[in-house]
């Protein structure tokens, strides 16, 4: 079997990708590191996941939402390049609404008077829960093992 070599940008190298072999999209976004700086962030979301009870269907998920769905976009179509066409034709892309929930907590001091220098501990605090929906992305790829 020979083995071939991928050149992405800025000069970095990698190994073809195999269908048949797990790390290897872990690997082609670790040697993206100086290229794409958030891997990490990335890293975290990657998912090797069985799409059914049969061992010989997998699939990657890759996931990203807000500002890091161009990233996610970019890393997703570095790994569809370097699979085989017939794999990256399955490749699926879905969007959807990711819910974020942000906790605001607020002092309040009306009680307290202008000429009173106590601690802050004397105050009420009200917490309040924000839900804001985010777009996300989600690219699924097929990894036959």
């Amino acid at each position: 079997m020979s083995e071939t070599t991928t050149i992405f940008e800025k000069g970095h190298s990698i190994k073809r990708l195999e269908p048949n072999h797990s790390n290897k999209l872990t690997f082609l976004v670790k040697s993206q590191m100086k290229v794409i700086p958030a891997y990490k962030m990335i890293l975290k979301r990657l998912k090797f996941i069985k799409k059914s009870n049969s061992n010989n269907k997998k699939s990657y998920i890759i996931k990203g939402m807000g500002k890091n769905i161009t990233l996610t976009l970019k890393i997703a179509n570095l790994v569809i390049e370097s699979l085989d066409e017939n794999v990256s034709n399955k490749v699926k892309i879905y969007t959807r609404k990711v819910d974020v929930y942000n906790k605001l907590i607020t002092h309040d001091a009306s009680e307290k008077q202008d000429d009173d220098f106590s601690d802050v501990e004397g105050t009420e605090k009200t917490v309040k829960i924000q839900k804001k929906s985010i777009p996300g992305v989600e690219v699924h790829i097929p990894i036959t093992v």
